[in-house]
């Protein structure tokens, strides 16, 4: 097992995003079966206020709520400065969403049509938090070069 991402499951929470009871029922048991921290939210505007109080490491997003979308909440991410890093993973039940592709070009995102393989999931949500903490990692490295 990759001793990187066991050291950053024990410090990563990621937020799980959609409007059906049984999906976020079902994604928490297989991520927290692979020792991940969730916290989910059935709803769009739900997720924002908790981004606002808690930071997280990764995003799985439904794109079809009702309320704000996916997409729209996605849009509220990247204007916002504390959460335009986060990355984000979209669940759509349909793979021709045009609009998928303006998103996974703008910035850590991607997107997995359900039903999913969970062994996919799994490598794409390693990838994402391999990601998320070497950014952190850049971050911290050229504070500490800027106060030097």
């Amino acid at each position: 097992m990759d001793s990187l991402i066991e050291e950053i499951k024990k410090c990563s929470t990621i937020l799980l995003v959609d409007d059906l009871a049984e999906n976020l029922f079902s994604l928490s048991k297989i991520l927290q079966a692979q020792g991940y921290l969730t916290e989910s939210t059935n709803c769009g505007e739900k997720a924002l206020k908790m981004l606002l109080k808690k930071e997280y490491s990764l995003i799985l997003l439904d794109v079809q709520m009702p309320g704000l979308n996916g997409y729209e909440v996605a849009e509220a991410l990247k204007g916002a400065k504390k959460t335009k890093h986060i990355p984000l993973i979209f669940l759509t039940a349909m793979c021709k969403e045009k609009r998928l592709a303006q998103y996974t070009e703008s910035g850590p995102v991607d997107y997995i049509v359900k039903p999913f393989e969970v062994d996919l999931l799994l490598m794409r949500i390693n990838n994402f938090l391999r990601f998320n903490h070497m950014h952190k990692k850049l971050v911290e490295l050229s504070v500490g070069i800027i106060v030097e």
